[in-house]
């Protein structure tokens, strides 16, 4: 804040309600002091209201003056504080009363804007459920949801904020997670859904087995991420801190020599009134945190708030493959039978084992079995060997199911046949019964859908180069980058992520990563950017990333760097326009060319523009619209 005493009063009373009672009593004195004065204006009777006026306006400013003066921390204060007592002590209370008004208004002013651009934020703080059904002794009870404990069965009804982070065991509803995702549409839960504590349950009913307490919820890590950004500075606020304390000896030296020369009260006050810099200091901080309440909206958490500075000089992308450009969920793309046998008959056999097993290439034959309607049979012996496969026998036939390696072994019965298809990338898995290779089954990762256009947006808009690393093969790294348009180094383990990360910032660029937060741990640390996915909120991603996207949405990523354009640009604006504007009103004030009512009002309106102008980063961009556009 410009003044600090507007931030100590909402410190110490928790809101700015209370600045009211000295600004509107002090206001309306004002006023009938000149009413007294329309209506007996051969008596004194006003000067006496226009003391008490200036009274209540002037002592919390004074207040705070002196505590910085205690404390040995010359701020902003003092200025404003020795013009209202010069005018005060020499009999001028309405001067004085108006010159504290206009400085209070205006730090009240500058109170609700940056509450205003908080709002986002602060709806995360209120996003806990005060009251909760809970299940006690096999009855749903209302408890304080503080109470919750792990494993703790939740009601949660139409209307309902979900309290905790936990799952769904019974019921379904629709859940909004706006504030938590920035997406606009409801997200259907049922059972063995995640839900995340502070969402909301639209419709339905929902029986949720708690897996958190609220302080280790996703919602809850969000808004303290945020709020620990707010606190952070960039480099032009450290530069103005840096100054800021010699700034105000300097001016009243100056007012000092100005009364010397002239020994005019009021050029000299004028002076003091004009010379606060409270524009220069609000400059940053509005920008900032207007812009960390809209990517907030947007559902971009942003960790520090230096990253709005970073960002826009980042000039290289480097992106994870699997779960962060692509769905990190396999889905089969064919079945190849080798002995004319029934492809039905393979899917089968397959999906009867692999109904066993967690691999992701087992979940997508049990999920083609379940689309095709085929009823998988009963396995006995069945036993998983990492990394080559699956065994057991199926209907007495020994069914094996796995990489080309292990089933070449097993086929003792027949030639293994090797794959008619040509490698464009897809993953492969053989199937043999009793020895005899019978069948390849063929799986995709499915490249996500706003992938490509992040991509060529990062490139032809921002200028970005985008490089995709990943530890898969080869051919299924083209594939993919192919379609991405961008270059590619395949085979490549987190820890050589993180060294060719190293080598680029060595050569000169500003290197962004994005990664799911687990295995690019290495990655995101060694970035000058990082930015993880997912609302799955897992510690590594939390406590590594500077930026937390929300809903896995990659159009996401653009927008990060254009809000730090606008944001940046809107900062230059802001110290541009006040630096000139207070040098040309210190100006005016030394010369005598303003009064100091006008320089109060002059003051107030300049802190007004600022305002103003950081308010247009809550107004959504071209890529704000676009992003709305394409979720709806």
């Amino acid at each position: 804040m410009a003044h600090g005493f507007i931030k100590d009063g909402t410190d110490l009373f928790g809101n700015s309600r209370l600045l009211l009672l000295s600004f509107l009593p002090g206001t309306v004195l004002l006023v009938e002091s000149f009413i007294v004065e329309l209506f007996f204006p051969d008596s004194r009777m006003y000067e006496p209201v226009a003391m008490v006026a200036a009274l209540f306006s002037g002592v919390p400013l004074i207040y705070c003056a002196l505590g910085d003066l205690l404390y040995n921390k010359i701020e902003m204060n003092e200025l404003a504080a020795v013009s209202f007592t010069a005018l005060f002590c020499t009999g001028r209370y309405r001067a004085a009363a108006l010159i504290a008004l206009f400085v209070m208004f205006s730090n009240i002013m500058e109170h609700r804007s940056m509450a205003g651009a908080k709002k986002n934020i602060e709806e995360l703080m209120r996003l806990s459920g005060r009251k909760v059904r809970v299940m006690r002794k096999k009855t749903f009870v209302e408890l304080d949801a503080k109470d919750l404990r792990q494993e703790d069965v939740v009601l949660v009804v139409g209307g309902d904020i979900i309290p905790a982070d936990g799952i769904v065991i019974d019921g379904e509803g629709n859940v909004d997670e706006s504030a938590l995702t920035g997406e606009p549409l409801p997200v259907y839960k049922t059972l063995q859904s995640n839900v995340y504590g502070g969402t909301i349950n639209i419709s339905g009913r929902l029986v949720v087995r708690i897996k958190s307490n609220y302080s280790d919820s996703t919602m809850s890590k969000i808004r303290d991420l945020i709020l620990n950004a707010e606190k952070g500075k960039i480099a032009v606020m450290r530069l103005i801190d840096r100054y800021a304390g010699r700034y105000t000896p300097a001016m009243l030296l100056a007012a000092g020599v100005v009364y010397f020369f002239t020994r005019d009260v009021d050029r000299t006050v004028s002076l003091l009134v004009v010379s606060c810099p409270c524009m220069i200091l609000l400059s940053a901080p509005s920008a900032l945190i207007t812009a960390l309440g809209a990517a907030s909206r947007m559902g971009v958490v942003i960790t520090e708030v230096s990253v709005l500075e970073k960002a826009g000089i980042v000039d290289t992308v480097i992106f994870d493959k699997t779960g962060t450009l692509t769905e990190g969920v396999l889905s089969l793309a064919s079945v190849q039978s080798f002995n004319s046998i029934p492809v039905e008959e393979l899917l089968k056999s397959a999906g009867s084992l692999e109904q066993y097993s967690n691999h992701p290439a087992a979940k997508a034959i049990c999920k083609e079995c379940r689309q095709r309607d085929i009823k998988v049979k009963e396995v006995k012996e069945f036993r998983e060997i990492p990394g080559k496969g699956v065994a057991g026998i199926v209907d007495d036939a020994c069914v094996v199911t796995g990489c080309s390696e292990w089933v070449r072994e097993q086929c003792f019965n027949s030639v293994f046949f090797e794959s008619t298809k040509n490698d464009n990338g897809e993953y492969l898995l053989h199937l043999s019964a009793n020895g005899v290779h019978e069948g390849c089954f063929y799986f995709v990762d499915t490249l996500r859908k706003d992938a490509k256009k992040t991509a060529e947006t990062l490139g032809a808009t921002y200028d970005k180069k985008v490089i995709m690393m990943t530890g898969d093969r080869e051919s299924s790294a083209q594939k993919v980058a192919s379609e991405l348009g961008c270059d590619f180094e395949a085979r490549v383990t987190p820890e050589q992520k993180m060294e060719r990360i190293k080598g680029l910032q060595k050569s000169g660029h500003m290197v962004a990563m994005v990664g799911d937060g687990i295995n690019d741990a290495p990655a995101l640390a060694a970035a000058d950017l990082s930015i993880a996915m997912g609302t799955k909120g897992s510690d590594i991603a939390v406590n590594l990333a500077s930026i937390v996207i929300m809903g896995d949405s990659l159009e996401k990523i653009p927008y990060v760097f254009d809000l730090s354009n606008r944001t940046t640009r809107v900062i230059k604006q802001n110290i541009t326009f006040s630096v000139l504007y207070t040098v040309l009103m210190t100006v005016l004030g030394a010369a005598g060319g303003i009064i100091p009512v006008v320089a109060a009002i002059l003051h107030a309106a300049g802190i007004a523009v600022v305002i103003v102008n950081s308010g247009r980063l809550v107004k959504r961009s071209k890529c704000d619209n676009a992003i709305q556009k394409q979720r709806s």
